[in-house]
């Protein structure tokens, strides 16, 4: 995960998503692959909540690299944003099998991954 933008708000930003992350523990439910579009809108809620904006750049390509999804969060008020890189490579055949079939899933846990990832290091550096 790489932090880009005001350096001055690094803190603020991992606070704010911090706080974000504890609102959504109560918000998901433990079944949330099962109903991904309800699951959905409510992070995309509590996102614009926050005024934190996701978006996802999914690259495809034909070598090692099958499939690499490019997750960046970002904080519209502290001009904050943290970014994160997937990579499903094609060596292994039973994840690509397995996250393809379950795209929009693999899409959702990328950016879960990131918010954790944002939680993560806000912990630590308190």
């Amino acid at each position: 995960m790489k932090l880009i933008g005001n350096k001055n708000n690094f803190e603020k930003f991992l606070a704010k998503v911090n706080e974000m992350g504890y609102l959504m523990d109560d918000m998901l439910p433990s079944d949330w692959g099962l109903n991904l579009t309800r699951t959905s809108v409510k992070l995309n809620d509590l996102l614009a909540e926050y005024h934190f904006k996701m978006n996802q750049v999914t690259v495809t390509k034909t070598d090692n690299d099958v499939i690499k999804i490019q997750t960046t969060l970002l904080d519209t008020d502290l001009n904050v944003s943290a970014k994160t890189t997937t990579i499903l490579e094609a060596n292994n055949q039973i994840d690509y099998i397995d996250h393809f079939i379950n795209w929009w899933q693999w899409q959702f846990n990328c950016k879960l991954a990131l918010i954790a990832s944002c939680i993560n290091l806000f912990e630590d550096y308190i």
